[in-house]
């Protein structure tokens, strides 16, 4: 089925169209969803509730690209899991912040990193600092716009990404000398 009948599918409220989006997007979705929350049963109901928004609202999405609809969709399962983040904030976890991941970045070691291997990476990390690093690196957030998101101080946002780079390189670094 193409992207324009599948959309127009959903408008009219069609099943088989959402089972059909489910089954093509929810993998692509669910990782985006782990980036932004801080376990799997918190992704997958972000996931799950990120579909339902996508059936009820898909009337408002204009267009008939593929890249353009997957990218609503991804926005919507952003802003829900960060949604999800902002409720949960009283037991929000605190940083644990030392000096032992001042390292030196190795920039080329990321290249050498499968996308699936660098995800799975990403997924290691604190929760804050996966939101952070998902935000601007994968997302092109700029630090302004995720210290408005995360309500911190755009420093903060900064020293964060910084030390969740480094801790990224540790860990495949890690990972490369084990295999």
């Amino acid at each position: 089925m193409n992207i324009v009948t599948v959309i127009n599918l959903l408008k009219q409220e069609d099943n088989g169209a959402f089972r059909h989006l489910v089954s093509v997007y929810s993998g692509r979705l669910m990782a985006v969803a782990k980036l932004y929350t801080r376990n799997h049963a918190d992704a997958q109901d972000v996931l799950q509730e990120g579909l339902i928004v996508v059936f009820e609202k898909v009337h408002q999405f204009e267009g008939d690209e593929e890249k353009a609809f997957y990218g609503w969709m991804k926005k919507i399962v952003v802003n829900l899991a960060l949604n999800k983040y902002r409720r949960k904030r009283s037991s929000m976890e605190t940083l644990n912040i030392d000096d032992q991941y001042d390292i030196a970045q190795e920039p080329e070691v990321y290249k050498s990193f499968a996308n699936q291997d660098l995800l799975s990476a990403m997924y290691q990390l604190p929760h804050k600092y996966k939101q952070v690093i998902g935000l601007v690196a994968i997302e092109g957030y700029n630090h302004r716009e995720v210290s408005d998101m995360l309500g911190m101080k755009e420093s903060t946002s900064r020293s964060i990404y910084s030390r969740a780079k480094k801790m990224l390189l540790k860990i495949i670094l890690k990972s490369e000398k084990v295999a």
